[in-house]
């Protein structure tokens, strides 16, 4: 709905201010704006949502599982890279070249490639947690595992980060560490609550992800701010 009526509001632009040679240019850089924008915002929404259909109906769950992995955990990579690597100097150089992260700030302009290994760890990540729904009910064998997985991923992702130090707001780079950092520590207590689930558990992992959507909202508007 949103993207529609940006699509609606774009025509009406480019037909009222069609004298104005540079008015079609940016709606259009501005519609792949949105359109990313919003991809990134679905992305983890939509792998829960494929993992808890994998659970309820193991058949409706692969559809969304595949739908999910072609559209968020392929095509999303695959258009960054084709934005990323392009001809065209305007999408290299202006904000369609990816320079901004799921933390509403921008990548330093040599460094906008970072933004793959970011979308490459989103898409770890949200494969584990799909193989993680369709065995769970086996056991926790594989949950251990896969978990594991997970953190190792996070961690991984998280040494890139401190060594290529990519954004140019740097309290965004403190952000991602510490979201990256209060993730893990949140799928280890859910590692430790596996087998006997606890409410005390699942209120202190939710109160680690209340604390990551607080910084989250904090740097959003230092960033605004500045």
């Amino acid at each position: 709905g949103v993207f529609v009526l940006y699509i609606i509001f774009s025509l009406i632009m480019i037909k009222v201010r069609s004298k104005i040679q540079t008015t079609k240019r940016v709606v259009i850089q501005k519609a792949f704006h949105v359109l990313l924008r919003m991809l990134l915002a679905f992305y983890m929404p939509i792998c829960f949502i494929s993992a808890y259909y994998i659970r309820r109906n193991f058949n409706l769950g692969i559809i969304g599982g595949v739908f999910a992995l072609v559209i968020f955990g392929i095509g999303l990579p695959l258009l960054n890279a084709l934005i990323i690597w392009g001809k065209d100097k305007e999408l290299h150089f202006l904000y369609l070249r990816m320079r901004f992260g799921a933390f509403y700030t921008s990548y330093h302009y040599k460094k906008a490639k970072f933004n793959l290994i970011y979308l490459g760890r989103k898409f770890l990540v949200g494969i584990m947690l799909g193989f993680l729904a369709s065995t769970l009910a086996e056991g926790a064998t594989w949950a251990y595992v896969q978990i594991f997985v997970c953190i190792g991923v996070m961690l991984g992702y998280l040494i890139v980060l401190i060594v290529v130090r990519p954004y140019l707001d740097m309290i965004h780079f403190y952000l991602d560490i510490a979201l990256n950092v209060l993730n893990m520590v949140t799928l280890g207590i859910a590692l430790l609550h596996l087998e006997n689930p606890s409410l005390a558990g699942e209120v202190v992992a939710a109160a680690l992800q209340a604390v990551c959507f607080l910084l989250c909202i904090g740097a959003y508007i230092h960033s605004w701010m500045m």
